[in-house]
């Protein structure tokens, strides 16, 4: 339950976000977003972030949560149709709610 809580607010936040970021002038924009497969290389070689978490948005987009154990980082992308990925969030102390525990209320 806490599992599907979490992910529905991460849609939402993508979803503002996505929103937000269409008023922003194109070249911030393009700051965010990279071909994916470079990003996923930077987040798994620079920061050793894998990925944790997928969701399939109504529009056909992706939604990757990248998280490291180790760093207790974490990376939120979308990703787009034709291969290009967007930064959306980052942040630290990531917790696996699995690993808290939590994974059979979950």
């Amino acid at each position: 339950m806490l599992r599907a809580v979490l992910t529905g607010f991460a849609l939402l936040l993508v979803l503002y976000g996505v929103r937000a970021g269409a008023t922003q002038n194109t070249q911030m924009a393009d700051a965010r977003c990279h071909d994916y497969r470079e990003l996923r290389r930077q987040l798994v070689e620079d920061y050793r972030e894998e990925p944790v978490s997928t969701a399939l948005a109504a529009d056909g987009r992706l939604l990757q949560v990248f998280a490291s154990e180790e760093f207790q980082t974490w990376t939120m992308l979308v990703v787009e149709p034709r291969g290009f990925g967007c930064l959306m969030a980052t942040g630290r102390a990531w917790q696996d709610l699995e690993a808290l525990g939590a994974g059979a209320r979950a």
